[in-house]
């Protein structure tokens, strides 16, 4: 690895990483302050994150002693904060798949219903087109057999 190489990785973890955190942290704040839950519990895991990273980040410098690495539990922190929001998405969608299958099982009901009313006209008109055709007929013949 060249001095550039370390120069490069160090210059992105050290400086473009906490910079592109705190515009997260901002626009994450913003949406909070207008009532995002996501937002709320988004920013609780980058905050971990972030303060718990903070800690590694001053012993890669020496300022601080190293006796125990927390940006792993920071980690943690923020990837149970995304399963918390999934987990609420999901179940957001859960009721409301729930609820368009009852609205659609209402309609199919109200569907059935109607298609057995129609069922129901149509049988009667076909029997009442069969007996006007009957007395049709009979009035026919007896006028066939008055005019002979």
């Amino acid at each position: 690895m060249g001095i550039l190489d370390l120069f490069y990785s160090r210059f992105i973890v050290f400086l473009l990483l906490p910079l592109d955190s705190t515009l997260l942290l901002i626009l994450g704040a913003r949406s909070a302050r207008r009532g995002n839950a996501e937002a709320k519990t988004l920013n609780f895991g980058f905050s971990a994150l972030g303060v718990l990273g903070l800690q590694d980040f001053l012993i890669s410098f020496g300022l601080v002693p190293d006796w125990h690495h927390l940006f792993g539990w920071g980690a943690l922190i923020l990837v149970l904060t995304l399963g918390y929001i999934l987990e609420q998405r999901f179940t957001e969608n859960h009721k409301q798949v729930k609820s368009y299958s009852h609205e659609l099982e209402s309609a199919s009901l109200a569907l059935q219903d109607s298609n057995r009313k129609l069922e129901e006209v149509n049988r009667t008109l076909e029997e009442r087109v069969r007996g006007r055709t009957r007395d049709l007929n009979d009035k026919n013949e007896a006028l066939e057999i008055a005019l002979r």
